[in-house]
């Protein structure tokens, strides 16, 4: 039987490159027309587009030159846009759910909440939203999932946890003379995590992620007051396990005593007014008494660990403070306290100068006097923090 000419090894190795070139035409149509659609700008296309420029650069040198590649030089390049391949279609997928599925409010009030505070925090890449069946950011991208079945005013403090880990790797600081940017929160954490290591049996990588999720955490205690520990002891922490130890997460014994110690902190920053004392008074009258209150046995305050996580919390939020604008610190407050009264209500809108961050707040401090309000009335309250979340600043 005649059979045309086989393929050579050149040829097929061409064809695999050429569909690969192909594929990422393709995802990168599909970005720009579904971004078109849902009304967002070229920075997400920028992104993406920045960070397949270089491995379509590659595939293309392959292309051109397939004498000399290598199978092995293609599977190279191929594993390392597997990681970006997923981010975009995640955008995409989740631009097309927040089209149909979810809640307009909760995404509008989710983007409304971490643009200020991306602002306010002195960064200038922001962040992309996108769901999962959890939260969590994607360094690479500064992509943020949300919780798919959770859109409720309940959830956002968690998200602000998320963008701690953002602010950690952009909170820049300039260096003299020689005008250069370092990135301080990395050093601190890292030098933190030497030391971690020096005096424990946990491995410096280890120490690593732990402060990493200590300083989200203290970062979003930084930014939300007290509605972020309150929301960590009310919907995240288990108490059966307080002092276990989680993997990638510290204990959550040391999670509250690192919170409390940067509320301390938080209240005791020279630039704090008479009102931000409530910090402290929050901490010892409302937190530790509410994590206790779930069976949880906290160490002792004099207990060496216990100190130990108190003052990395005060050292955390003074690093805050040295890298990032003044009005990043939560501004507590009688509005705040006058707003969670009035949520229930329905209010037209937020008064003048609320923030997003102070409207999450008002929220849960509506919750700590209402907890058994029951769950027709804390949808409603959630319905209308998120609105006011859009229309606050």
């Amino acid at each position: 039987m005649a059979t045309a000419a086989l393929p050579d090894r050149n040829a097929l190795l061409a064809g695999r490159i050429g569909q690969e070139l192909a594929d990422l035409k393709l995802m990168m149509r599909a970005l720009r027309e579904v971004s078109a659609e849902a009304g967002i700008g070229k920075a997400a296309q920028q992104r993406f587009g920045m960070l397949l420029a270089d491995a379509t650069g590659q595939l293309q040198g392959l292309a051109d030159d397939p004498q000399h590649a290598r199978w092995a030089d293609l599977a190279a390049e191929q594993d390392k846009l597997t990681p970006v391949k997923r981010e975009l279609l995640a955008f995409v997928q989740g631009l097309l759910m927040q089209r149909s599925v979810l809640e307009r409010d909760f995404v509008e009030a989710t983007t409304r909440l971490l643009d200020d505070l991306t602002i306010r925090s002195g960064i200038k890449r922001d962040v992309l939203l996108s769901v999962d069946v959890s939260e969590f950011l994607a360094p690479s991208t500064s992509m943020m999932r949300f919780r798919f079945t959770d859109t409720t005013v309940w959830a956002l403090p968690s998200m602000v946890h998320e963008l701690g880990h953002h602010a950690a790797n952009h909170l820049l600081a300039e260096t003299k003379p020689e005008y250069l940017y370092s990135r301080p929160v990395v050093a601190h954490l890292g030098t933190a995590a030497v030391a971690e290591r020096d005096v424990s049996d946990v491995t410096e990588k280890k120490a690593r992620d732990w402060l990493n999720e200590l300083f989200a955490d203290v970062y979003a205690t930084y930014a939300l007051g007290p509605a972020y520990p309150l929301s960590v002891i009310a919907l995240r922490a288990v108490p059966d396990g307080f002092d276990d130890d989680l993997g990638t997460h510290p204990s959550w014994n040391r999670r509250v005593v690192t919170m409390l110690g940067a509320l301390h902190e938080m209240s005791e920053r020279p630039s704090s007014t008479d009102q931000n004392a409530r910090f402290a008074l929050f901490a010892d009258s409302v937190v530790e008494p509410l994590w206790r209150s779930t069976g949880a046995e906290p160490l002792p305050p004099d207990d060496p660990a216990a100190q130990q996580s108190a003052e990395q919390g005060r050292d955390m939020v003074r690093k805050l403070a040295a890298n990032t604008p003044a009005d990043l610190l939560y501004p507590i407050g009688a509005d705040v306290d006058r707003l969670a009264t009035g949520l229930a209500e329905q209010p037209a809108g937020p008064p003048d100068g609320t923030t997003p961050a102070q409207v999450v707040g008002a929220a849960w401090l509506w919750w700590l006097n209402h907890w058994n309000a029951g769950r027709w009335l804390t949808d409603q309250v959630s319905r209308s923090a998120l609105r006011l979340c859009v229309m606050a600043g």
